[in-house]
């Protein structure tokens, strides 16, 4: 059956990230990876407010843990010294000014993404529609995956915009195009249950960060959300419009007619 997938998943971000120095379209990468750490860092920790690159770093992977490890500032103080020992044992100062500047370093590089969910205020391909009789909406999110022609998939609380992860008990399917003027005969898409990325690598519900969850549809694909005691929901996952590509082939043309087919 068919599953949502992505490369990677990992609290408190629920971002698939690889970094990259190849060449590619600004809209699948940002050239720098700060701005995503900061949000991360933000997302997970609201109430602390990073001095420097380092402690993005920390906060942005979930390192500091507030009930075990005690104030944050005598914390990271602690683990620059224990990380600057290792890096130079003989001249403490000079290692906490080398791990200060691989951490700059590290959120300078660019970093390709999928399956980001959209900061505060961004709307850039993001496509909200409410459930009936729910207090919630299906949120399709795009951004930066218009290389693979996909789309996220979250829900949120239609009331303040924030996601939820499974608000409801629900199913989700990819079902058959209904529009037989368009179906293809020979390659009818496949219909199953579709499944979170978190779910596909194994998480419990327990284990996902709250809000994190998400599914990543392709462009086109139909689906079908099934509620007990609801009517289903139908949607289409949007298909981007593009430049049309130039007729690559050297060759003459032959042109068919389809023969209209009565209804039933």
């Amino acid at each position: 059956m068919p599953t949502s997938s992505s490369s990677t998943s990992a609290p408190p971000s629920s971002v698939s990230s690889t970094s990259s120095s190849a060449p590619s379209t600004s809209s699948t990468r940002f050239e720098c990876r700060r701005p995503l750490h900061q949000y991360i860092a933000k997302r997970g920790y609201p109430d602390i407010t990073p001095r420097n690159d380092y402690e993005v770093c920390q906060l942005s992977c979930g390192n500091y843990r507030p009930q075990i490890d005690g104030d944050f500032h005598i914390w990271i103080e602690k683990r620059l010294l224990l990380d600057a020992r290792l890096i130079c044992p003989e001249d403490v100062e000079r290692g906490k000014e080398i791990v200060l500047s691989r951490s700059k370093a590290r959120l300078d590089k660019p970093v390709r993404i999928s399956g980001f969910k959209p900061m505060p205020g961004d709307n850039e391909d993001v496509h909200i529609c409410p459930i009936p009789n729910s207090e919630f909406s299906v949120r399709l999110f795009g951004k930066y995956m218009e290389d693979k022609r996909q789309y996220g998939l979250d829900f949120i609380r239609t009331s303040t915009g924030e996601p939820e992860n499974s608000p409801f008990q629900y199913d989700l399917f990819t079902v058959p195009d209904p529009d037989t003027q368009t179906a293809k005969p020979m390659m009818r898409p496949r219909s199953g249950r579709l499944f979170s990325v978190e779910s596909g690598l194994g998480l419990r519900a327990d284990q996902i960060y709250p809000g994190a969850e998400k599914f990543i549809l392709s462009e086109g694909m139909c689906c079908l959300l099934k509620r007990k005691g609801h009517r289903d929901v139908y949607f289409k996952v949007p298909v981007r419009l593009r430049s049309k590509v130039p007729f690559k082939y050297d060759a003459d043309i032959l042109e068919f007619k389809a023969t209209p087919i009565a209804s039933e």
